[in-house]
């Protein structure tokens, strides 16, 4: 079986400490015999071999330990518990060139380097090449110690765009690395051995994984697969994992070689050069002992397009397969549709390619479930009839009875001991697949978007014929007919000649080949011969309406194969079609008005005429504003007309309920198209219905849906019809919130497998009771006007379904609405006052009066424009909205006091919930703006694009900040921050963060992200990881509110940074990485009261005491008697802000602005910085510090510490004014101010 899962993928490596471990350097080897290969075995001879070299022993060694077999079997145990393509070989990095290690020898005209490579115990040694340029007539080759097993030279034809080369595996525990040059290109050589791959199974080592079950594809039962049978390889990437893949045929058929396989497989843009494929490798007899040879190979890809949805991979291998090799290149069904039987071509754990059949057609579920449709991302094979698939079989190409593929395989559960069920990624999905040119196969395989959706498999070794697929021509009875002829073109890539017949099959369509009876017959030279054969109707005017078939048969003599393209001929068909889909459903009150249509468009699909007659199933149901029926023509293919279905007046009579009908229309001409479409009438209410749906419903996700109501009224009465199909119901929470924000809970978790929500909700005993919390009957009283939202929430995994539709029922109440007071939770200071503010909302839009309908019981409530309240009801003075909260001495917990509103009416009552002395919102970052944080690598601001499991927008807005916003994060990544500017907590204690998360990450063992906070830029705390083991990687589909407590990071710090941290990733696996949003800081504020006298700043303010003319929250006064020289944080020293503020102006020229007070004759004037009385306070501090003074606390500072000439006495100024009148001393004026 094949148990890999999404995400489920990655290269070799060692996760065992011991398994593979050290490299090492030595001077010498044991000697290696220097006796001559087979010659006649057609292997290629190594210039050691040939030229009688030194012994390698005086060439440097590469060593590694021996392989742990038991660790190793462990660790596969537990990859294949994770979905993880299994491996063959374990991966060591290196960095090895001429330049650092092996040996260099001088032969004639030649060079010869060699490197020497050991592994004490290992079966197999491969290697990754990260950079390969070789020079025009240098060789590379990799050959056994005892030149028991030799690789084809590689020379400058294998030089690529990505410049890196990767071997096959070579069958033995010790390899020499050469390479030949011409003397004068040694300097031009460009070579690094990047990564040695030690092999403990598979590849041809003599060792069978795969069950007894399976079927060798040169078995009879392989016989009527040998055209599809070559397109299939074994592949092995980063030279440590194994799966199967297979070459596919595009619309062009020009033998782009496009190569496919499964996602899971963990090919990607960083890794696709080292994707080694090999072709033909199978037992040479059916049931015989694995002899299979791997010397038909070829190494490195282009990275094309991959979705993890339906887990498919394109690449583009960076050279066409060899001709000599026959690949051929499969064709393809993506029309969706389900196969009768099925076939699978794979490599079970790397053995010879085997065959499997299903003989019962396949479902289109989603991945490892049998419901269907499910999301239709899947083909379900129930069980394997002949074969099976195992691990290594990942990848490999499902076949329909027509011999074109429809999925590669993902995983499930299928063994030889097992008949269960395998799911493959289904082709016609991954043909649009997410959208883009990455993702999707259609841009690649259809790139001039013909629209083709069926081809046929292509040859190397035998005849092509393009264009592909059967044709139907349309007429009316005498023509004419399109299309009248088909020119085919016969190529041949192989290389050798190629006979061909082409010949007309039995059937009732008259056709011609080449304008006459055929066959037409010919040969196609090799490697590119060519020849056009026309089929065209022969006197199709004269055959009556009808449907005519004929096959016409392309036979490629010389290989015993057949292409069948068969001619349909349809005369006088007809046929039309009826959009939209949905229902026309309808409402109003008792005797009307009912208001609603909806339009049908009704269209000609052939060019016959046809002949269309419309019904109403009832009286009260019109069409174009008439009883009906209505009889209609379309002229011919692309004529439409339109049929309006709306409500009679034959309603305004009907008496209160709900009433059902439905519209047909009918194809009277004898053809094909009929429709019928329902409609619903609810008289008495008011219907409205979304235009967003279906939906689909997938896991841990949420949807919406919308009604826009535009009728403005109170609303008496609300009923709602809902209908949701789903695997388990028992996932789903369904929420409807109402233009006026209240929410009420229809659907909460409740139900199981067998149910589906097709309801009505009604709590007036008429239908379904709402779950709850909330009831249907708190929609009323409140206004209809403006936008529904129904909301569906899938909470886990495994089980999926779809919104179907769903209706709101609005009934009016036929009176005013009143208006709405809500509820509100404030959190309060426990030893000042606090200002709350009250909320309301008219319905009418008219002014609200707030009335306090109940006190606070530990505290006093005191009208902010008025005084105490001491008695209830009371409203508050001019139209305010605002009350002051005094808590009583030493009380912290809660408290609660009620309002409501009254816009000529009187709301119901809401509560005020106080929290004394808690916590509260002291920063937010929404990211509607971009709060200007530091960024590294490709941390960035903006929307995500929703690729590769990202979202497609933030939590509440659509800006957020993301690692890649168009998708994963890469391997091989050194940590990259996202750092927030510094947060001021000077004055905050129970520090807390808040945040929105959506995260992709592999687990901690492998790739890391981090949450981090630091009180001083330097020293950073992890706050949050993610975690490491096996099963614990970090996949998000959704929104999660993440919440930490920092208090002791972060209260009472001046300087508080928070960090987001992606990276180290290793060199594989690569996730969606962190999207961020809504940051919110909480906490406990101390309380502000800067001129002590006991009622906290904001209170004074909002009263009225104080100017803030910053603004900043904090009087005038505060900001400068605080302490610092830039309190606030606003880039203006506080010393200016004092002149600018009160106002007085630093530099005596009567203009008072902001950019004079961060000038630097302001700024840098001794005196404003000048200490006179040496107390550690700045002087312009001192002298505001006597304000309290003047209130008889002369006790604080005196006039005389400021050293400066008294004030005349009797100058009839207010003190204060005074003082600041001496402000200019401090310019150089030693004067003071007169009267």
């Amino acid at each position: 079986m094949d148990t890999t899962h999404r995400r489920g993928r990655r290269a070799g490596r060692f996760g065992l400490t011991g398994i593979l471990t050290t490299l090492s350097v030595v001077a010498t080897i044991a000697p290696i015999t220097a006796a001559a290969g087979d010659d006649r075995s057609g292997q290629p001879r190594p210039t050691a071999q040939v030229r009688s070299l030194p012994a390698v022993e005086n060439a440097a060694r590469v060593a590694s330990d021996a392989i742990d077999y038991d660790a190793v079997r462990v660790e596969d145990g537990a990859r294949e518990q994770q979905g993880l393509p299994p491996r063959f070989a374990l991966p060591r990095d290196v960095r090895i060139s001429p330049a650092t290690h092996g040996q260099w020898d001088r032969t004639g005209n030649e060079w010869v380097w060699r490197l020497a490579i050991e592994s004490p115990n290992a079966k197999s040694i491969n290697l990754g090449f990260t950079r390969y340029r070789m020079t025009n007539s240098g060789t590379l080759m990799v050959y056994a110690a005892d030149y028991g097993h030799v690789l084809r030279p590689f020379t400058a034809k294998d030089n690529a765009a990505h410049h890196e080369l990767w071997t096959p595996p070579i069958l033995s525990k010790s390899i020499v690395v050469e390479v030949t040059l011409p003397a004068d290109e040694r300097d031009k050589l460009d070579l690094e051995l990047g990564r040695i791959n030690v092999g403990y199974r598979g590849f041809g080592t003599g060792d069978t994984f795969s069950g007894a079950c399976n079927v060798d594809v040169v078995c009879p039962e392989g016989d009527d697969w040998r055209n599809e049978i070559p397109s299939v390889a074994v592949i092995s990437t980063g030279g440590g994992t194994f799966c199967t893949g297979f070459m596919v045929n595009n619309v062009r058929q020009d033998l782009t070689p496009y190569f496919m396989t499964a996602n899971h497989c963990g090919i990607n843009a960083g890794n696709a050069a080292s994707l080694v494929t090999f072709w033909n490798y199978e037992t040479s007899t059916c049931g015989g002992a694995p002899n299979g040879v791997l010397n038909e190979f070829q190494t490195g890809s282009f990275f094309r397009a991959t979705s993890s949805t339906s887990d498919f991979t394109l690449v583009e291998l960076d050279e066409a397969p060899n001709p000599a090799h026959m690949v051929t290149f499969s064709g393809w069904d993506a029309t969706g549709a389900d196969a009768a039987s099925a076939v699978a071509i794979h490599h079970p754990n790397t053995d010879e390619k085997r065959i499997s059949f299903e003989f019962q057609p396949t479902t289109t579920t989603t991945y490892l479930q049998n419901p269907v449709p499910g999301d239709g991302t899947h083909v379900r094979i129930e069980d394997w009839d002949v074969g099976t698939t195992e691990p290594g079989s990942s990848g490999s190409p499902l076949f329909n009875q027509d011999h074109h593929i429809i999925g590669q395989l993902h995983g499930g559960f299928a063994s030889c001991s097992s008949q269960t069920s395998d799911w493959y990624g289904k082709f016609s999905r991954s043909w649009t697949g997410g959208g883009t040119s990455a993702t999707q196969l259609k841009f690649w395989l259809d790139p001039d978007n013909t629209g083709t959706l069926v081809i046929d498999t292509i040859s190397g070794a035998g005849l092509q014929v393009s264009p592909a697929g059967d044709v139907t021509h349309v007429g009316a009875v005498g023509g004419p007919f399109t299309p009248g002829s088909v020119a085919y073109t016969l190529t041949n890539p192989s290389p050798d000649d190629v006979d061909y017949s082409v010949s007309i099959g039995i059937g009732d369509a008259p056709l011609l080949l080449n304008g006459g009876a055929g066959p037409v017959t010919g040969t196609l030279t090799a490697l590119g011969g060519s020849a056009m054969v026309t089929v065209s109707l022969n006197s199709p005017g004269s055959l009556a309406s009808g449907l005519y078939s004929t096959p016409v048969a392309f036979d490629d003599v010389t290989n015993t194969r057949t292409t069948t393209v068969t001619h349909n001929i349809e005369v006088g068909a007809t046929d039309f079609t009826t959009t939209p889909a949905a229902a026309f459903i309808s409402g109003g009150p008792l005797g009307g008005p009912f208001t609603g249509t909806l339009n049908y468009t009704l269209t000609s699909t052939k060019p016959t005429p046809v002949d269309i007659t419309v019904t109403a199933s009832d009286p009260w149901i019109s069409l174009n504003g008439v009883a009906g029926p209505l009889n209609l023509t379309l002229t011919g293919t692309g004529d439409s007309t339109i049929v309006t279905v709306g409500i009679s007046a034959v309603a305004n009579g009907l008496s209160a309920g709900l009433y059902n009908g439905s519209v047909g229309f009918d194809n009277t001409s004898g053809g094909t198209g009929d429709a019928s479409r329902d409609v619903a009438l609810d008289v008495g209410r008011l219907v409205y219905a979304p235009l967003d749906v279906p939906q689909p419903i997938s896991d841990n996700t949420n949807i919406t849906s919308t009604v826009t109501v535009n009728d403005a009224f109170c609303v008496g009465d609300v009923d709602l019809d809902v209908d949701i199909t789903h695997t388990y119901i028992g996932d789903l929470i369904v929420e409807l919130e109402s233009p006026g924000g209240v929410t009420v809970r229809l659907h909460n978790r409740t139900g199981g497998t067998t149910e589906n929500i097709i309801t009505r909700y009604d709590d007036d005993g008429d239908g379904t009771i709402p779950d709850g919390p909330g009831q249907l009957a708190d929609f009323d009283f409140g206004g209809s006007q403006g936008v529904w939202t129904l909301t569906v929430s899938d909470n886990a995994g495994s089980d999926t379904g779809a919104l179907n539709n769903w209706s709101l029922r609005l009934a009016p109440n036929g009176v005013t609405c009143p208006p709405i007071a809500f509820d509100a939770t404030v959190s309060v200071s426990e030893t000042l006052q606090s200002l709350v503010t009250l909320d309301g909302e008219s319905v009418q839009s008219l002014p609200l009066a707030f009335i306090i309908a109940s006190l606070p019981g530990q505290g006093d409530l005191i009208d902010s424009m008025g005084g105490m309240i001491s008695t209830v009801p009371y409203t508050l003075i001019g139209m305010g909205d605002t009350v002051i909260y005094d808590p009583d001495d030493g009380y912290a917990g809660p408290d609660a006091f009620q309002f409501r509103v009254n816009d000529g009416q009187d709301s119901a009552i809401a509560d005020v919930d106080l929290d004394v002395g808690g916590p509260q919102l002291v920063y937010q970052y929404p990211m509607d703006t971009n709060p200007g944080w530091s960024t590294q690598g490709s941390w960035a601001y903006g929307p995500p694009a929703g690729l590769s499991g990202d979202p497609s927008s933030g939590a509440t807005g659509l800006y957020v900040y993301g690692y890649n916003l168009n998708g994963d994060y890469t391997s091989g990544m050194t940590v990259q921050n996202l750092t927030s500017t510094p947060i001021d907590c000077s004055n905050i204690s129970q520090v807390a963060v808040k945040f929105q998360r959506w995260l992709g990450v592999e687990q901690a063992t492998y790739d890391h992200a981090r949450f981090q906070v630091s009180n001083n830029g330097t020293v950073w705390t992890t706050v949050w990881e993610n975690p490491t083991g096996t099963g614990l990687s970090v996949d998000e589909s959704a929104w999660s509110l993440q919440s930490y407590n920092i208090g002791a990071l972060a209260d009472h710090q001046p300087s508080v940074q928070l960090r987001w941290t992606m990276g180290t990733t290793d060199g594989s696996v690569v996730f969606h990485g962190w999207n961020i949003d809504d940051v919110e800081i909480w906490g406990a504020p101390d309380e502000v009261d800067c001129d002590n006298n006991g009622l906290a700043d904001l209170a004074e303010i909002a009263a009225g005491d104080h100017d803030d003319c910053q603004p900043n929250a904090v009087p005038d006064e505060c900001d400068i008697v605080a302490g610092a020289p830039d309190n606030n944080d606003n880039g203006v020293p506080d010393a200016c802000e004092s002149f600018c503020t009160i106002p007085v102006e630093c530099d005596d020229d009567d203009v008072c602005t902001r950019d004079e007070c961060l000038s630097s004759a302001c700024v840098n004037s001794p005196a404003l910085y000048s200490d006179v009385n040496h107390d550690g306070a700045v002087d312009i501090f001192d002298i505001l510090c006597v304000l309290d003074g003047f209130a008889g606390e002369f006790s604080i500072c005196a006039l005389a510490d400021l050293d400066l000439a008294p004030c005349p006495a009797g100058d009839e100024a207010v003190d204060i004014f005074d003082i600041l009148g001496c402000l200019d001393a401090f310019a150089g004026d030693p004067g003071c101010c007169g009267p």
